[in-house]
């Protein structure tokens, strides 16, 4: 990834995959960018003055911090002091990993986490924010702009963590959800964070990632994370989202095979109103299905009969 920062701050995108704003041009994927008039720039959101001809050089550094449970590497630019910011990261990123160990009832392995600056952490396809299953977590905190705008680097990088953390617990009961789960998994990794403490409610919903509101229903979303939180944020509304509704999803009383993602079908819904129903220790979820606006059957008994369970 590439930010240019010109001098007039006057910039547009003729062609390629780059993205244009008032102060800046950044490319995620092009090979080299190509300048239609002579300008002045610098490089990254460090303003690195670039080396015309030749290799610039994007000096950053690391600091590494062991413990117990995890391990953890923060990099920054060296330009950019971020104070404490590596260490409170890893005792926060220990308090995540208990917490939400204790609220699933699920343990992992040794975590390793790379927090990373946006040049260094933009992968195809991605924000940057990945884990991986066996362990290894990376996570975006972003630029100066973005974190003084969000209010420090625990605020744009905890939540990240938390999200990603909550995907390598799924991971252990993954096969419990058979069939494309990767909808539900995004919405469970964000509302076990949001529940938690460590994901701030704007972040969970109403509003989407896509700018839909949650309150319309989940049946027109297409985004993977909005569908998610959108059945998630649809239990919350109804006070059902609590930690003991959140355990049984992390421990089904039974295996379910259905398309997470493909939120119009009955089968879909007729999945996660036995589920639901069954987090909420037998609660009457129709309610809440209805308000989400999947299709499914009038009762939890004759969804039940209907997908064999």
């Amino acid at each position: 990834m590439a930010v240019l920062k010109p001098s007039d701050g006057s910039v547009s995108v003729v062609s390629g995959n780059g993205i244009a704003d008032a102060l800046s041009v950044t490319s995620f994927q092009a090979p080299y960018i190509t300048f239609a008039s002579e300008r002045d720039v610098h490089v990254t959101y460090y303003d690195v003055a670039p080396v015309w001809g030749g290799t610039t050089a994007i000096r950053f550094t690391s600091t590494s911090l062991t413990s117990a449970e995890l391990d953890t590497v923060f990099y920054r630019h060296v330009s950019y002091d971020t104070g404490t910011a590596a260490a409170a990261l890893h005792a926060r990123a220990q308090t995540v990993i208990s917490t939400q160990q204790a609220m699933t009832g699920l343990n992992t392995t040794h975590t390793t986490v790379f927090f990373m600056p946006s040049e260094m952490s933009t992968v195809p396809g991605g924000e940057g924010n990945f884990a991986s299953g066996n362990g290894i977590i990376n996570v975006n905190y972003g630029n100066p702009p973005y974190i003084a705008a969000s209010g420090g680097i625990m605020q744009t990088a905890i939540p990240r963590f938390a999200h990603e953390y909550t995907h390598e617990l799924f991971n252990q009961i993954a096969s419990s959800y058979r069939g494309d789960h990767s909808c539900l998994n995004e919405g469970i990794a964000d509302a076990l964070p949001y529940v938690a403490g460590f994901l701030p409610e704007p972040e969970f919903g109403p509003v989407g990632l896509r700018g839909t509101d949650f309150a319309s229903g989940c049946s027109a979303l297409n985004e993977v994370h909005d569908i998610g939180n959108c059945y998630f944020w649809h239990v919350k509304k109804a006070g059902m989202l609590t930690p003991e509704f959140l355990r049984r999803v992390f421990h089904p009383r039974r295996a379910y095979t259905f398309d997470s993602c493909a939120q119009n079908t009955l089968m879909t819904g007729n999945n996660m109103l036995v589920l639901f129903t069954e987090g909420a220790g037998g609660a009457n979820m129709i309610p809440v299905l209805d308000s989400m606006q999947l299709p499914h059957a009038a009762s939890y008994e004759e969804a039940i009969r209907a997908l064999g369970y």
